[in-house]
């Protein structure tokens, strides 16, 4: 199968597709892009060919422009997970503090805070995966993380020999009976 390029219409070398275009037009194409709505679609529409799409995309200003959409549209999606969040504790500390709700129903929700309570630190502390765009630009580097000394960091939280449980009465007994005497001081 023999497949041939479609050749572009010749333009003169002079040619800046984005002059031809209205500031309005501009946004709209911008935001047709941004939406995901398909690039021949988006070509056609605007009566450009691929190539003028191309390079209108490549141009400063409106790589700048779809760059603050994306970083506000971030910034929104960071708002509402925020909102979400806080509505999603307030029912479960509702749901905590309402004695008519089952004991099980209340200790469900109480681990459901502490796991996100966990989660948001985890995800605090981790680094981000990319930077934003802002602070791909700034130069300053970032200032070192520096957290407090653990000061139970030695101590294990489970024995290093772990004792067996006495199963039955006569084995408590036993045990209660073979434990050594404290020392008088």
């Amino acid at each position: 199968m023999d497949t041939k390029q479609i050749p572009s219409p010749d333009l003169p070398p002079d040619w800046n597709t984005l002059a031809q275009l209205t500031p309005q037009k501009v946004q709209s194409f911008i935001w047709d892009y941004i939406s995901g709505k398909p690039l021949d679609q988006l070509a056609a529409s605007f009566g450009l060919t691929f190539r003028q799409a191309r390079d209108i995309l490549a141009h400063p200003e409106v790589q700048a422009e779809i760059d603050a959409a994306l970083e506000l549209a971030r910034a929104r999606a960071d708002h509402m997970i925020q909102v979400a969040l806080t509505e999603a504790i307030d029912v479960l500390l509702t749901t905590i503090r309402d004695l008519e709700a089952p004991a099980e129903t209340r200790r469900k929700a109480a681990g459901q805070i502490i796991r996100l309570h966990k989660d948001l630190h985890k995800r605090a502390a981790a680094p981000a995966a990319t930077p934003s765009p802002i602070a791909s630009h700034n130069p300053a580097p970032p200032a070192p993380h520096t957290s407090p000394p653990n000061p139970l960091a030695g101590i294990s939280a489970t024995p290093s020999q772990p004792t067996p449980i006495p199963r039955t009465r006569r084995e408590r007994r036993a045990a209660q009976r073979h434990q050594p005497e404290p020392i008088a001081a």
